[in-house]
């Protein structure tokens, strides 16, 4: 068992100057966590032995002038984006996506960006790409410009023997200018450049991510023709390299495109485009979205995109009996490898429906209908693949008011159907899941007491086989000193049955508290122990957790 201390931080809430103000809030928190298990070395330590967490978020204010600040930082290395540092230097730590330290003074129309930034350009050139770096913003009147330059990947040096891959330095840099209204109409044009450093690392080992380079200029623009109806649409051109070590290639037809990057025999060009046209009056309205994005185009700031595609979706809702029925969905169909660059091109159609009920003030009735499906353009060939999957859940929920209790219960049932007609794999791929859930919590109104109790089974066939999960909670809570203490506890049980082995148990056992140490000071502390016992899939082993979270939280 691990025990741990954690220290308060505070900050001055006002300065003498009327005009001068502080707000914000700041937190420091910390995880403690061990593990043993029997035979000893069974199982490795899933987590670190402590990691600690800082957030700031103060505003300065004085006038005109705010200097909004960002500083959230941990002791250890948390990030899932980029490769991990053997010897993190300062400079590595700070570029670190998951590490945020930033300052964004702004006066009037005028803003700067400095540190941790994710530039939110458009929906086709920078967006979800956090970058480490310099910015500004300015916009008087109707008139907006914006532009910053900044690292988005840390230099890593591959190292084979320790497993490590390594990554170049990528640097961006992306400018914007704006006119128009921005809840009215208004015209944007971006441009963006992202490249890595092949200087940045020696050279690379072989399966080594190659260094990439791109340009992208994209137009994006918006129109409100009237109180229900709108229309946004952007279109947008890539020059992507997928391989700076390729040689260049004269005598193409992107040769006038040198002048902004080299041309390589790796070297696409291709277009994007979206367009949505909406139309919402108070109780219905309805979204029709259309999406094409070539097999050559890249988007810079969103990595995780998919191209060579084409996809219309529309998505209708409504609200009918005085608010009580909402009803709201989306239909699709997607289509792949538009180019015909790959063996197969593969379609989809995408669907999806939602449904609330209000039956009664007591009774209220939620239901949701999903479809996937994916077909390819095979025939008579084993690699024909039709994929179907199909899921559906109802929750009703039943509220009880009396004088001294109200009670709630909700239960969920959900059903999921994955059907594999790949004629090489025949039902093999099949899996069927059907998912109880349950939930009952009662609160008196005599006493600041809360009650709750959980139940769930999950049931999967595929494969031949069968996997059985089934769990069970209970737990409570109470509120002293006038609300300002609220401690908890909870008790849970879970068995995992997989094919012919005997079942996994689990119990767990978590207290919690929150303190509210004076209007502006929160502490919170809680304690996890979990005893893990597996059945002969794992060798009949066991393993025990504790885990300790605990943090002081000030509002300024």
């Amino acid at each position: 068992m691990l025990l741990s201390s954690i220290c308060s931080s505070s900050f001055a809430q006002e300065a003498d100057s009327g005009s001068l103000r502080l707000s914000g809030q700041a937190q420091l928190s910390g995880d403690f966590y061990g593990s043993s298990s029997s035979p000893a070395g069974f199982e490795p330590s899933v987590r670190p032995s402590s990691l600690l967490r800082f957030v700031l978020t103060p505003t300065l204010t004085y006038g005109e002038f705010q200097l909004p600040i960002t500083i959230a930082i941990s002791s250890k290395q948390t990030n899932v984006t980029t490769p991990f540092a053997p010897e993190q230097s300062f400079q590595q730590f700070l570029q670190n996506p998951l590490n945020t330290v930033s300052l964004s003074p702004k006066y009037g129309w005028a803003q700067l960006h400095l540190g941790t930034q994710t530039p939110r350009y458009s929906e086709l050139s920078t967006g979800d790409l956090p970058a480490f770096g310099v910015g500004a913003e300015l916009s008087p009147g109707p008139v907006l410009v914006a532009g910053f330059y900044g690292t988005t990947q840390r230099a890593i040096q591959p190292d084979s023997a320790s497993n490590i891959i390594g990554a170049y330095q990528r640097n961006m840099l992306a400018a914007k200018i704006g006119l128009g209204e921005r809840e009215l109409r208004y015209v944007d044009f971006t441009v963006v450049h992202l490249a890595d450093d092949t200087t940045s690392i020696a050279r690379s080992p072989l399966g080594f991510v190659p260094p990439q380079q791109g340009s992208l200029a994209s137009l994006a623009t918006f129109f409100r023709l009237s109180n229900q109806l709108s229309l946004k649409a952007e279109g947008a051109v890539s020059l992507f390299t997928r391989d700076q070590r390729v040689p260049e290639f004269t005598g193409s037809d992107l040769d006038f495109l040198a002048s902004l990057q080299p041309i390589r025999e790796s070297t696409r060009l291709d277009l994007g485009a979206t367009a949505t046209v909406a139309f919402n009056e108070d109780l219905w309205g309805a979204e029709a979205e259309l999406r094409y994005l070539g097999d050559g185009f890249v988007p810079l700031g969103y990595p995780y995109q998919p191209s060579d595609l084409f996809q219309l979706r529309l998505s209708p809702r409504v609200q009918l009996l005085e608010n009580r029925l909402l009803l709201n969905g989306s239909i699709g169909y997607r289509i792949n490898n538009l180019s015909g660059t790959n063996l197969q091109t593969a379609t989809q159609i995408l669907a999806m429906a939602n449904v609330v009920a209000q039956i009664t003030d007591a009774v209220m009735i939620a239901a949701s209908y999903a479809n996937f499906g994916l077909r390819n353009n095979v025939e008579n060939d084993t690699l024909k693949i039709r994929t179907v999957n199909q899921s559906f859940t109802v929750t009703p929920t039943y509220t009880l008011r009396s004088e001294s209790l109200i009670h709630t219960i909700t239960a969920t049932i959900a059903l999921n159907d994955y059907s594999d007609a790949n004629t090489l794999t025949g039902t093999l791929n099949n899996s069927n899941t059907t998912s109880l859930f349950g939930t009952w919590t009662t609160a008196f109104q005599a006493f600041p007491l809360t009650l709750s109790a959980t139940v769930s089974s999950v049931q999967n066939t595929f494969s031949g086989a069968e996997l059985s999960l089934i769990s069970v909670g209970v737990g409570g809570g109470y509120r002293l000193m006038e609300g300002r203490l609220r401690p908890s506890l909870r008790l849970g049980w879970s068995r995992n049955t997989f094919a012919g082995f005997t079942p996994d148990n689990s119990i767990t056992l978590q207290a919690d508290a929150a303190w509210s140490i004076t209007e502006t000071v929160t502490w919170d502390l809680s304690g996890t122990a979990t005893l893990y016992s597996y059945g002969s899939s794992r060798g009949g082993g066991s393993v025990s957790e504790q885990l300790l979270r605990t943090g002081i939280t000030t509002r300024f």
